[in-house]
């Protein structure tokens, strides 16, 4: 762990650290493939009735705790387009990288 993200609450890869960020983006595409998708088989029936479109139109919630650069959250978000996503972590996102 470098001096910049031992410094950060937590220990935690600061928004800046483009190397966690690439470590990171490989950590979650390896999780997919090993998963088959973005959670494990097993809860693919319970995840699907959780989410899906409401009879009185009000949005399903996806909330992911310690999110890092989002990309779960992003995902399911895009696999999920009716159901309200947040992500929240302790570092603010870096949207431009």
């Amino acid at each position: 762990m470098d001096e910049e993200t031992a410094s950060q609450p937590g220990g935690m890869a600061s928004g800046t650290d483009w190397e966690e960020h690439g470590r990171l983006d490989v950590q979650h595409e390896a999780l997919k493939a090993a998963l088959g998708g973005l959670y494990i088989r097993q809860a693919a029936p319970a995840v699907r009735r959780a989410l899906q479109i409401r009879k009185d139109g009000d949005p399903n919630s996806i909330l992911d705790i310690g999110t890092g650069r989002g990309c779960w959250v992003i995902d399911m978000a895009k696999l999920y387009p009716h159901a309200e996503a947040v992500g929240m972590d302790l570092v603010p996102p870096n949207f431009n990288s």
